[in-house]
């Protein structure tokens, strides 16, 4: 979950993720993707304070859309972005070039990279990026294909821990689950599923996922229908009455009687290297019990990847954890990360140049 107060240090006047009181001195709002712990302060005060200035909330178009459903009142003041080239945008009288980058959390997810004439900053808000797939993004290099030089990563740290050091790809994931419901739905006609889900919010890849490919409606409690009824991708996933549906999320009512029930929980957390290598794990004492690796957040090494690809001079750590040993090691793990980026690129600075010492290494810019 976020933990993120708004404020990139280095663009005074934007605010980012966060609309609680501590950024009412800015000038322009964004918004990387519509989860809960991303849009804290909006449904308070912070609509009401964007609307009473007049002030910008740049979005993609997807989260521009769900906005609107949402809150019409603040259709006048959501601002979509293009997703296929950079944005111009004035705040405080610094011009700011923003482009969008998707982020591959969920649909509509991006990432922000501002630049100006002082710095270039990346916020990735929640994001998944495969380790083989970072160096893909256009976006990251200049016009003679050169990774861009990064002054600081605003970095999504959900799973930034060793203990964590790799996940199954979706796919993946999805294919482990799809089998799971089809295997267990056409044994009997009286056999459903029940999906045990860590949150509220954050699954709307998943849902679309299972529709497509069992070609079974969900049904899920009222408040979370209306959320994910916001998302075009989404129509048509969920059922509306639980006696014509087959799977169903926790705590929603569902016909008992005479069914039986197989429980999937797709989740990452408990999938730290002390667990079985392995995309699905049945836990015998708990019956009918399935547990499925599935990650929306880079794992620690895809984490390491992007760190080493972009090479930023500075990380902000944009997930806070309860436990104040693993927020020390998380920093640990950063630092090391920073240190192993810079080396690589110091050594491919003397394959270049060809030179046989060390100390004719110049150091790294931080322009």
């Amino acid at each position: 979950m976020s933990t993120f107060k708004g404020k990139i240090d280095e663009i005074p006047g934007i605010s980012v993720d966060c609309f609680l009181p501590n950024n009412y001195d800015s000038k322009a709002f964004f918004l990387s993707h519509f989860h809960s712990d991303h849009i804290r302060g909006l449904y308070e005060d912070g609509a009401d304070f964007i609307i009473k200035r007049n002030l910008p909330l740049y979005t993609s178009a997807l989260t521009k859309e769900i906005i609107k459903r949402k809150n019409p009142v603040l259709a006048e003041q959501v601002k979509e972005m293009d997703i296929k080239h950079p944005n111009s945008v004035t705040v405080g009288g610094i011009i700011l070039s923003v482009t969008l980058i998707p982020a591959g959390h969920c649909p509509g997810s991006v990432m922000f990279l501002f630049e100006t004439k002082a710095s270039r900053i990346l916020y990735t808000g929640d994001y998944r990026i495969g380790v083989s797939d970072v160096r893909k993004f256009r976006s990251f290099y200049d016009s003679l294909g050169n990774v861009k030089k990064i002054d600081k990563i605003y970095l999504d740290t959900t799973f930034f821990l060793d203990s964590y050091p790799m996940f199954p790809t979706r796919s993946e994931s999805m294919s482990v689950i799809s089998k799971l419901i089809t295997e267990w739905t056409s044994r009997d006609e009286n056999n459903v599923i029940v999906l045990q889900l860590s949150a509220n919010y954050g699954y709307e890849c998943l849902f679309k996922d299972i529709y497509a490919m069992c070609k079974m409606k969900i049904y899920i409690d009222e408040q979370n229908l209306e959320l994910y009824s916001l998302i075009p991708q989404l129509d048509g996933c969920f059922a509306i009455d639980r006696h014509d549906a087959r799977i169903f999320c926790k705590n929603v009512p569902f016909p008992i009687a005479q069914r039986h029930i197989r429980f999937i929980k797709p989740s990452a957390f408990r999938w730290t290297n002390s667990e079985k290598k392995a995309t699905s794990l049945k836990n015998d004492n708990e019956g009918e019990t399935y547990y499925v690796c599935y990650s929306t957040h880079a794992s620690y090494e895809e984490g390491l990847a992007f760190i080493n690809c972009l090479k930023p001079q500075q990380i902000h750590v944009c997930v806070e954890r309860e436990n104040p040993v693993e927020n020390l090691h998380i920093k640990q793990l950063i630092h090391q990360a920073l240190s192993a980026a810079t080396r690589t690129n110091e050594a491919k600075r003397i394959k270049l140049f060809n030179v046989k010492s060390q100390n004719s290494i110049y150091p790294i810019s931080k322009s």
